[in-house]
């Protein structure tokens, strides 16, 4: 009988390219207070200026290895740590998309990174809806309004209450379950309640395109316009 030998590969550690913000052109970026440090990686290079400035080191980026809820960058001189936690930098109302750990010559700074979410502040005022979906518009907006709480939020699209709880998570407006009140109305105002409400069951990016006005944009492409 013939034997044919078996070439076993050993197990290796998974690896991922390069961040998708560096592929496409642009550096992914992460900084950090207590000392100020800045880090950007892009294709070619991580770059790391720390201690306000006194500190500098450059290494050409490795390929990223797979960590618990996010990726290391390994390098002799640097390593770099990405968690997709949110972060805030402590210094403004700014948050970021990840939580970033660096280390550089036997010391750990950290700090935060990526996608930076500034969002508008929507509570203690009251907010007129101006458009709830691509189709509806109030035709009495003055009667359409909407208001948030620290922890809850309050609406009337068209004919019916709407009340529940939120929360912000990764930049986005998410609403729990609502509770409506059960009147009846025309058939328009009643398409609006059932559009606004179905608006609201996804997670919505919320932006600020002019002053005193905010938009809620679900994955689905649909919006409410609220003015303050």
């Amino acid at each position: 009988m013939r034997f044919v030998p078996i070439m076993i590969a050993a197990a290796a550690p998974l690896l991922l390219s390069v961040p998708a913000e560096a592929q496409r052109g642009t550096p992914y970026r992460a900084l950090g207070t207590e000392p100020g440090w800045t880090l950007t990686i892009d294709s070619r290079q991580m770059r790391y200026d720390g201690d306000y400035g006194e500190t500098k080191v450059t290494v050409r980026t490795p390929r990223a290895q797979a960590i618990r809820g996010g990726r290391r960058y390994a390098a002799r001189a640097m390593t770099v740590e990405i968690t997709n936690r949110e972060c805030s930098d402590g210094m403004s109302d700014r948050r970021y998309a990840d939580t970033v750990r660096v280390t550089v010559r036997g010391r750990t700074v950290n700090g935060c990174g990526g996608e930076v979410w500034e969002l508008p502040e929507l509570t203690g005022q009251r907010w007129r809806i101006q458009q709830i979906g691509n189709v509806f518009r109030p035709q009495r907006p003055s009667q359409a309004a909407m208001q948030f709480s620290p922890d809850r939020l309050t609406a009337t699209p068209g004919c019916n209450s709407h009340n529940g709880g939120y929360r912000i998570a990764r930049g986005r407006l998410v609403v729990g379950p609502l509770i409506a009140t059960r009147k009846a109305c025309p058939a328009p105002l009643m398409r609006r309640d059932a559009e606004f409400a179905a608006i609201l069951r996804q997670p919505l990016k919320v932006t600020a395109p002019r002053e005193g006005t905010v938009v809620l944009t679900a994955p689905d492409g649909r919006q409410i316009v609220l003015r303050r």
